[in-house]
């Protein structure tokens, strides 16, 4: 029986085991997921030890996305455009590293009729860095605005991706929880934890008033289901559109299935075991 891992710091409330253990069960794949909590003090230490363990793959997050690179053998670009790999295949032994994060934010975008050139990012963490990348290099979007409660976040975020996002403007602005115009904007992204459980009242944005007609909402925070930035969304009344988090954390979750095994996620399965997860843990 194949051995899969995801690799963080904390993983208590991590949904990985539980959507590809799913997976596993429903594709008849002789396989197991589990967690490997590391504290950041013993990350080399124990990622030395798994090196000599026998793995088909890991998922790695935070706060681990970056400093694992320098233990892969391989990457593949978009790796090494993000310095940040949050999926590793074994094979031979040899470690290499993916960023499945970029496929699962695509993936439901591409499913939308709906063309979009001009985006708004809120947040300029980790999550951000792939969004920004994503829409740049694989959609190609015309403009994209990252608004970060540091604007000079924003702009350093901007300095380290804007090569690689040729064909696309990148702004900053500053997130300061006012009102603002949203009317140019094809795309909002919210890359922030704003509106997670239990505090589900929280949004980056206090109004959505201003919101483009035929806009798209995407919120990646996946608990619950419907934010209150989605939510807002939807009570404007225009022909808006909102895509989950729980969207991403499946496609994800199916890029690197897909890497492991060479089978697709069973979609529609997976996605109503997650739902049952999440009313539960409420």
């Amino acid at each position: 029986m194949k051995k899969f891992a995801v690799i963080g710091f904390p993983l208590t409330h991590s949904l990985s085991p539980d959507i590809h253990n799913h997976a596993f069960m429903q594709r008849g794949i002789p396989a197991r997921y589990q967690k490997i909590e590391i504290v950041p003090e013993q990350f080399e230490k124990i990622i030395r030890q798994l090196k000599g363990e026998e793995y088909g793959g890991f998922n790695i997050t935070i706060p681990f996305k970056n400093r694992v690179i320098s233990w892969l053998d391989d990457v593949d670009s978009d790796v090494a455009a993000i310095e940040a790999a949050n999926t590793i295949v074994v094979e031979n032994g040899r470690w290499k590293g993916y960023n499945t994060d970029i496929a699962g934010f695509v993936a439901p975008l591409q499913a939308l009729d709906r063309q979009v050139k001009n985006c708004l990012i809120l947040g300029a963490g980790g999550a951000a860095r792939a969004v920004i990348y994503a829409l740049g290099n694989y959609l190609k979007v015309d403009e994209l605005t990252v608004a970060a409660r540091r604007k000079t976040q924003a702009e350093q975020l901007i300095e380290r991706l804007h090569s690689h996002c040729p064909a696309t403007r990148l702004k900053s602005a500053a997130l300061d929880g006012k009102e603002s115009d949203l009317t140019e904007f094809d795309l909002v992204v919210n890359t922030t934890p704003l509106g997670t459980y239990p505090n589900i009242t929280q949004t980056p944005l206090p109004s959505l008033k201003r919101l483009k007609n035929n806009a798209v909402v995407y919120d990646l925070v996946y608990n619950p289901d419907q934010t209150c930035l989605l939510a807002d969304a939807l009570k404007t009344g225009k022909d808006i559109r909102v895509i989950s988090g729980g969207e991403m954390l499946i496609r994800q979750a199916d890029a690197a299935f897909q890497l492991w095994t060479g089978q697709s996620m069973p979609y529609e399965s997976v996605r109503t075991h997650l739902k049952k997860i999440l009313e539960k843990a409420r």
